[in-house]
């Protein structure tokens, strides 16, 4: 699911800013673009694809509309069309300026693309298509380039339009290349990042249920207890569910 509306969404998108976008916010560097992706594949042409599938392919990737979009992803991989879904992130993609012969050329990216993105290559990695994913997963270099941040973009907004799931398939896909020892590094980033992360969600949650209204901050404080939970601060995520308890719910948390 991606972060569609981001004001009512934010922290789905909290992540720590990289180093290379803090140097182009410092340096005032905005507008450039980093990240250029594109279709180096095409897998059209699937000979053992059902009639439900290609009239799936041809009715919900001719235009791009995000619930028809993905919910014709999402009955093509349900029904375990991988191949005929990765056809449909390839539609999408061409829809969205980042098909084939794409690569290195200008085009928008948004959470929207980058959730394609993300889907395509965990498609490919189910599908054991290791050269394939690697060589297009090369534009997105280490996933830190500043046009992939919020605040990039917008200085009103913060965070990674980057999905969780492109972050795990990108530090697991190196396994399955020339170098897999590299994947070890890549891991070992993520887990540190992951780490950091924690806590820059839980103080930027906190900052967050300052200015949010009242079922906001009931949704953000929710999150922000399970956070501490995870993190074995059982003390702190009592207090917080407290603060938004009724009386005798109050009583009963004590209990």
């Amino acid at each position: 699911m991606w972060c569609r509306d981001w004001e009512s969404s934010s922290y789905l998108a909290l992540w720590p800013p990289s180093k290379r976008l803090k140097a182009a916010l410092t340096e005032r560097r905005r507008g450039i673009k980093y990240t250029l992706p594109g279709m180096k594949y095409e897998f059209n042409g699937i000979k053992e694809m059902s009639p439900e599938a290609s009239t799936i392919l041809k009715k919900s990737f001719e235009t791009i509309d995000e619930d028809m979009n993905w919910n014709g992803l999402k009955q093509l991989i349900d029904s375990r069309e991988h191949l005929a879904a990765v056809e449909g992130t390839g539609k999408i993609l061409t829809l969205l300026g980042q098909g084939m012969d794409k690569s290195g050329r200008s085009s928008t990216l948004n959470p929207f693309s980058l959730e394609i993105w993300s889907i395509r290559f965990q498609l490919l990695f189910g599908l054991k298509k290791f050269t394939e994913l690697l060589d297009e997963m090369t534009s997105f270099e280490e996933l830190d380039a500043p046009d992939l941040f919020f605040q990039y973009h917008d200085e009103l907004k913060e965070g990674s339009m980057i999905p969780f799931s492109l972050r795990m398939v990108h530090a697991e896909a190196l396994v399955h290349s020339p170098l897999p020892s590299q994947a070890m590094g890549r891991v070992e980033r993520l887990i540190s990042d992951v780490t950091t992360h924690s806590d820059f969600v839980v103080t930027s949650i906190e900052e967050l249920r300052s200015e949010a209204d009242e079922k906001e901050r009931q949704d953000l404080s929710f999150l922000l207890a399970r956070m501490y939970l995870i993190r074995s601060q059982e003390d702190e995520a009592l207090e917080v569910l407290k603060e938004i308890s009724s009386p005798d719910e109050q009583l009963t948390l004590q209990q």
